[in-house]
């Protein structure tokens, strides 16, 4: 045996324990030397500052602080916050199932839920709080509201509301226990094809996905699936896992978690027996689209399994857990990243080499490195999942966006609502030219002007040239120009006509139908969803797509 060998090997890792030793040391020296410091300044702020202090929330500013500098999605939970954010991720409170917002000095109802206690009392989206038990909303704050309007299963609320076009209306409503849905919405785009929308990854998500797709495939003629994951933030990561486990066989990897701890390290594989892994599917998704939708439609990809259409998602790879902290607080912390069956990380941002201005970097494409799928296709890290299929976004016209700014779609809606009852079904119903009509005349007995944004270049160029001589020569062809661009109201209506019609029509089937209309009204004219029915229908397409090299 080589004595001086071992020595010097006893010595070296010796020699390692002992400055791993010294470094977790400094750390604890540099934690408490810190906090001394920190606690120092906040007795000097407290006793000798101008004004009277509030500790609680300069103490929140400055955790808030801290922990803003890791990155986005490290948090502190107040007491409060912490109940609620355990409330949205069970899925479940005491309610009557409605959204709300503030407009002026009153909260205004902006959807309810199809079968919730507010719907069975015909509480509408439009109507306006302006009692609760006895007690006004004039005033009330968003939070305030939702204190009134949660409570016990079961108890009840006498609610006093203005119905724009109606009237003053009283009304009961007893406390339902509100699930909120992880899918609003599943159904056939056609005869052939079925379609799920998946809102997020919160509790029981998988299963409400397998119930949906169990549903599907009663259809004798079910021959291909439409997952749709567009402006889905995430959640759950067992659940995205569950998800991914429907559509590929038992004890596949479907994703690897890896942090600075190696207690972070885990591999996430399918347990049960899939539902199908034959039917042709199509995963939709979007910029918004994060995090565990990245999972799925990430490891969809991966395998080979399903043909993702869309634009490239956001760029999420990191994995948050929530830890308790004193007084019922909670924070929610950054632990690991996680990383597709093929190894590939897709977070987008870099958030420990911040730029100047405090913002995080992105990865540059030349820095990417190159992954492939089960097939062999070729997939990149860094930058989100790119589709297979990329279908541009369509923009709505920006006087459309001006009047959805404006509320004039949501307020001509709400008043059409209240004047009639009844309507035809989504897929069917159209608007009348005479109603288009009515629409234009509401537009322009608000006030409505249109803020063109070549028109406020226009200006601009007028007020700072009016010094200069040189511009006196052109002004009258600018003036000109300025009236051409003053396009009447009826001028612009009439160029955005279709674009106009079809928005207005999707929020008055909303009134009658819930969010179903959202669903089944825009299926036809939906990019997304067209280019899926294509590819579902071309095996050919399918396997060249899922067979790229």
């Amino acid at each position: 045996m080589n004595f001086k060998k071992l020595r010097f090997t006893t010595f070296l890792v010796l020699g390692l324990g002992s400055v791993i030793a010294f470094k977790t040391a400094d750390n604890h020296f540099e934690i408490s030397k810190n906090l001394e410091i920190f606690s120092s300044v906040y007795r000097e702020v407290n006793t000798h500052y101008v004004d009277e202090l509030k500790p609680g929330e300069l103490m929140r500013t400055g955790v808030n602080a801290m922990l803003g500098s890791l990155d986005p999605y490290t948090n502190f939970y107040s007491e409060a916050q912490a109940e609620d954010a355990l409330m949205r991720h069970e899925g479940e409170y005491g309610g009557i199932g409605i959204n709300v917002r503030k407009e002026g000095e009153y909260v205004i109802i902006t959807s309810v839920a199809k079968e919730e206690p507010a719907a069975k009392e015909d509480l509408r989206i439009g109507d306006i709080f302006l009692n609760i038990n006895g007690t006004s909303m004039k005033g009330v704050t968003l939070d305030g509201i939702g204190l009134q309007l949660k409570g016990g299963v079961g108890s009840q609320l006498n609610i006093e509301i203005e119905r724009p076009g109606v009237g003053k209306i009283s009304k009961t409503v007893l406390r339902g226990k509100i699930k909120v849905s992880n899918v609003p919405y599943y159904g056939m785009v056609n005869e052939e094809i079925g379609y799920i929308k998946l809102n997020q990854f919160m509790a029981e998500s998988s299963a409400e996905v397998i119930k949906a797709f169990n549903e599907l495939k009663k259809n004798p003629k079910l021959k291909g699936l439409i997952l749709d994951l567009r402006n889905n933030g995430g959640g759950y990561l067992h659940e995205a896992v569950n998800i991914v486990n429907i559509f590929v066989p038992q004890n596949e990897l479907v994703v690897t978690t890896r942090g600075r701890r190696k207690q972070m390290y885990h591999e996430y594989s399918t347990r049960m027996m899939p539902l199908d892994t034959e039917i042709p599917l199509t995963v939709l998704i979007n910029q918004n689209s994060a995090s565990a939708s990245e999972i799925v439609s990430g490891g969809l990809q991966d395998l080979d399994r399903a043909v993702i259409v869309g634009v490239n998602s956001f760029g999420k790879g990191l994995v948050q857990n929530t830890k308790p902290t004193k007084y019922r607080t909670q924070v929610k912390i950054t632990t690991a990243k996680y990383y597709t069956p093929s190894g590939r990380c897709i977070q987008l941002k870099d958030y420990s080499a911040r730029k100047k201005d405090g913002s995080a970097g992105v990865v540059a494409d030349s820095l990417r490195s190159s992954f492939r799928t089960k097939n062999g296709r070729v997939v990149k890290d860094g930058g989100g999942v790119l589709p297979d299929v990329i279908v541009g976004i369509e923009q709505p016209s920006d006087f459309v966006k001006q009047l959805i700014k404006k509320q004039l779609f949501f307020n001509f809606a709400n008043l059409y609502r209240n004047s009639k009852e009844k309507i035809a079904s989504p897929k069917d119903f159209s608007l009348t030219e005479l109603e288009l009509q009515d629409f234009l005349l509401f537009i322009k007995e608000s006030g409505f002007l249109y803020e063109s944004k070549t028109l406020d270049v226009l200006k601009s160029l007028k007020e700072s040239g009016k010094e200069e001589r040189i511009f006196l020569r052109v002004k009258s062809e600018v003036e000109l120009l300025e009236k051409k661009l003053l396009m009447d109201v009826s001028d612009l209506f009439k160029d955005y006509k279709e674009e106009v019609k079809e928005q207005l029509e999707k929020e008055i089937t909303n009134r009658y139908y819930f969010s179903d209309a959202l669903f089944e009204g825009s299926f036809e004219k939906d990019m997304d969803i067209q280019k899926s029915i294509e590819i579902i229908n071309s095996e050919e397409l399918q396997i060249n797509l899922l067979n790229r090299l």
